[in-house]
């Protein structure tokens, strides 16, 4: 079942205070607890340190999917219910936060592939996507999200939660679930063949001490398994522990204090090998799930590009957004009625300009994508058969996965061949054809229609920032 936005809500205010270290705080707010004195380092079989000079330069973004809807596969409400007080007040196209989507299910393989879309055109290089353990709602979204991703090109990880205090064995059951099932698809975050999983703040700074932190990752290291863990909190002793630092949220803290508080923690991540994550929020709201809430106004967007400045002025290996679709809290910056895409398009401009400068300090890290012209794709003008050829010049790339290669018509019947057609688990209209290529014999043509031919090489990891995609329109007829 899905947890309560409520809950959430109050447990992000938990982690605000713990996870920010020496972040000035709005005066309402009660101080900072005490830091926890003795913190044992962490065993060097594990995170022994990431070399900055190679780890990838990604935006990522913080991904929900626990919404379900009556008529969709989830087969009832979850998240959003229109009969609830706190969807009238948030989720009404009268105050317009409501998703252009609609009321979306997030195991509908149309909703994922369309946020996938969305992401990859906002410069968006994966999800990390909310998990609350094995066959959870989420879990079995997540699975659905891998899917799509490993088929479109966005990378994935979870964001791992939980509701109730884990023991340390539990948790070792988890994230060996997540391996095991999860990580070896081409989709699944990795930086040097590691897997990485995000830890939410309220497992880092209350449920799991991090003497039991490291040994589960030193038991998942004996086991062969070994993986990066970027923690939530701003604390310098949880490098002993993790691999990597980042925080959620940064409502209700002082702008100054952020930037300069990113820029420490970032330079002490890189003097200890280890990967810092900048977040940036396009505001908050969560007045209307929790009594004591916290609003930050979006100020016209204005809110999101100080929150980008000052996420790169600090240098960070990575970006994360909070959030795409986080609608309880009103980070979401997909596409609603009240504005538009109007934080797609900023996201894109920042993480082009947050790439650029990356690229100018590690000009040999990126492959350049394929250029579109480079595939020349054809078809046969004339076919006697019915039947046509589809070619096009291959990729010489070791990290070529396959081709996707779509032929319609215009008609609403999609070409589906069944020696390489690929469908989403419940859902035939989003089908593929994954071909090794570079060509397709036997095609079945209809005389007289003008096909729309399409290549799109996918590869692991995917290239950034264009896809690869091409088109070719040919008119198919019979011999005269």
């Amino acid at each position: 079942m899905a947890r309560s936005p409520i809950r959430r809500a109050a447990a992000h205010a938990c982690v605000l205070l713990l996870a920010a270290g020496g972040l000035a705080r709005a005066a309402e707010e009660p101080s900072e607890p005490a830091a926890e004195s003795a913190r044992p380092a962490r065993a060097a079989a594990v995170g022994t340190g990431v070399d900055d000079g190679g780890v990838p330069t990604y935006v990522l973004s913080f991904y929900y999917p626990w919404y379900g809807t009556p008529s969709g596969p989830a087969g009832q409400w979850v998240h959003w219910d229109p009969a609830s007080p706190t969807f009238v007040a948030k989720h009404t196209p009268v105050l317009g936060h409501y998703d252009s989507l609609g009321h979306y299910d997030s195991l509908d393989p149309h909703v994922i592939t369309q946020h996938i879309r969305w992401a990859q055109d906002a410069g968006i290089d994966g999800f990390i996507v909310s998990w609350w353990g094995q066959r959870t709602f989420e879990d079995r979204a997540f699975r659905r999200i891998l899917d799509q991703a490993q088929r479109l090109g966005l990378l994935i990880t979870v964001y791992y939660e939980t509701a109730s205090p884990p023991t340390r064995e539990q948790v070792l059951d988890d994230f060996r679930y997540l391996l095991d099932t999860c990580a070896a698809s081409p989709a699944f975050l990795k930086v040097h063949g590691h897997p990485v999983l995000f830890v939410y703040g309220r497992v880092v700074n209350e449920q799991i001490r991090p003497a039991d932190m490291a040994w589960v990752l030193d038991t998942l290291a004996g086991e062969g398994k070994r993986i990066l863990v970027i923690a939530e909190g701003l604390r310098p002793e949880l490098l002993d522990t993790y691999d990597g630092l980042h925080i959620y949220h940064v409502a209700g803290l002082a702008e100054e204090a952020v930037a300069a508080r990113y820029r420490e923690i970032s330079a002490l991540a890189r003097a200890r090998g280890k990967i810092f994550a900048a977040t940036v929020m396009p505001g908050y709201d969560n007045t209307e799930v929790r009594d004591a809430g916290i609003q930050v106004l979006r100020e016209g967007g204005h809110y999101y590009r100080k929150s980008w400045t000052a996420a790169l002025e600090s240098a960070p290996q990575w970006v994360l957004i909070t959030s795409f679709n986080e609608w309880h809290a009103a980070t979401q910056i997909e596409p609603s009625l009240q504005y538009g895409d109007q934080y797609l398009g900023i996201t894109g401009h920042f993480a082009r300009r947050f790439k650029g400068a990356a690229a100018e300090a590690q000009p040999e890290a990126a492959a350049p994508c394929v250029a579109p012209e480079a595939l020349q794709p054809s078809g046969q003008a004339h076919s006697a058969d019915g039947t046509v050829t589809l070619s096009w010049n291959p990729v010489e790339d070791a990290a070529l996965v396959y081709y996707d290669v779509r032929l319609d018509d215009g008609s609403q019947d999609r070409y589906r061949d069944p020696r390489f057609v690929t469908c989403p688990e419940d859902n035939a209209y989003y089908c593929e054809n994954l071909v090794p290529g570079p060509a397709i014999e036997g095609v079945p043509v209809r005389p007289g229609r003008h096909y729309r031919f399409q290549v799109i090489p996918i590869f692991t990891p995917p290239r950034k920032p264009c896809r690869g995609e091409t088109s070719f329109s040919v008119r198919l007829a019979p011999p005269p």
